[in-house]
């Protein structure tokens, strides 16, 4: 690993290509997190006076002075964060480094945006400690594209929330479209980051239904996580609204998508656009191909009848795919598959006696026509579990999906 870092520094200084050598060179406390092995300390002898960590710091990344930035819109303070060196952050503020001036150019290849702070920086890379030190700065908390938060929230930063709302940051904040902290989160799949904001926030049901639906768009899918969002009480059959859910910029951009879709210029953004208005997770769910989640939001009652903006149900979004079969049995309303368990506190309450687990085995080995030998664990079961408790996942047709939950209901009956 070291000599990989090696020679892709030795490659950005060949081709003349300094902003990239600064970020790389920064980042190795990100690329060798959890791994035993020293960084590079610098390709170049350390200069004169070499107890100063801020001129040392300079001379090593091919920067002149502290305020200055370079051709890539980025000043020493912002690389620095990127390695979370408390210790160069903390000189470069005494020398009157601008703790809230922000990048003017985006990075692509990182994921980061422009107008992008050092504190932002810190706590999307987790530094604790550089976002500590940033914050007795009285680094501001919102400023660029998004707030600090959310980008906690998007790297599923859950002590970086703690942190910034300890400043007071507002943990449900939106960022410049109106997207929330709350459905980043969800968007991303970030669970402890969704457990705190939620006890930072106490968001409300809009907020956490968002969060359902965000989550079934991009890829937070995954039925524990619209297990645990429903728990929370966000609307199963929730329904996008545009001109409620997103700010004018935010509108804009998805009215500019809707109509590139329209003109067949299709893309995974442009088909979210044409069809976000009146869309529940349901549907969203299906369109990107998250089944295991499909299958829990079917489960916890969600209507198959509802209409988005272009008169599409959930069953539309399924047109074209290979969908598994007890998916396609769950939208086709099957009477016998019942998938009343998922949201239910009150099921989730009961226990199943191995006669009822049993049963339930039988019932999804012969609807999935997965050999019922594979839930040998579960049926010899001699003793009753809580329903919540039986966290089993099955593979079917490719798709990891949390469906013995699915007949529990009929087991019960």
């Amino acid at each position: 690993m070291r000599k990989t870092l090696m020679q892709k520094l030795n490659h950005c200084l060949r081709v003349g290509d300094l902003p990239a050598f600064r970020r790389h060179f920064n980042l190795q406390t990100v690329y060798l997190r959890g791994l035993e092995i020293a960084p590079v300390a610098g390709l170049l002898p350390s200069c004169e006076g070499g107890d100063d960590v801020v001129a040392e710091f300079l001379h090593q990344n091919g920067l002149r002075t502290v305020g200055s930035a370079d051709i890539a819109g980025w000043r020493p303070l912002h690389y620095a964060a990127l390695g979370g060196n408390v210790e160069v952050l903390r000189g470069l503020l005494e020398k009157r480094a601008d703790v809230n001036r922000r990048t003017w150019k985006d990075e692509p290849m990182f994921g980061f945006p422009p107008w992008m702070s050092a504190l932002d920086l810190a706590v999307f890379l987790k530094h604790q400690g550089a976002t500590r030190l940033l914050l007795e700065a009285r680094a501001h908390l919102n400023g660029g594209f998004s707030p600090a938060v959310m980008l906690a929230a998007t790297r599923d930063n859950a002590d970086g929330i703690r942190l910034l709302c300890e400043s007071g940051a507002h943990p449900l904040a939106q960022n410049l479209l109106g997207n929330t902290t709350l459905g980043c989160a969800g968007g991303l799949a970030a669970a402890e980051a969704i457990e705190e904001l939620v006890v930072q926030g106490r968001p409300g049901s809009l907020d956490l239904s968002r969060a359902l639906f965000d989550a079934a768009t991009l890829r937070g899918g995954t039925a524990e996580l619209v297990h645990r969002l429903i728990a929370l009480r966000a609307d199963v059959d929730f329904q996008s609204n545009v001109p409620r859910d997103y700010k004018t910029l935010g509108r804009l951009v998805l009215a500019a998508k809707s109509w590139q879709h329209r003109r067949g210029r299709t893309s995974a953004l442009t088909a979210i656009a044409y069809h976000m208005h009146g869309s529940t997770p349901l549907m969203q769910a299906i369109r990107s191909a998250q089944f295991d989640g499909a299958a829990a939001l079917i489960a916890a009652g969600a209507r198959l009848d509802l209409c988005n903006c272009r008169k599409w149900t959930a069953a539309d979004f399924a047109r074209g795919q290979s969908i598994p079969h007890f998916l396609q049995l769950g939208l086709e309303g099957d009477p016998q598959l019942h998938f009343g368990i998922a949201g239910s506190e009150d099921l989730k309450a009961q226990s199943l006696n191995p006669e009822q687990v049993a049963r339930a085995g039988r019932q999804l080995a012969a609807y999935s026509g997965t050999d019922s030998v594979a839930l040998d664990s579960v049926l010899s079961s001699k003793t009753s579990r809580p329903l919540a408790n039986l966290p089993v996942h099955y593979n079917f047709g490719g798709s990891s999906a949390s469906v013995l939950d699915s007949v529990y209901g009929s087991a019960i009956q």
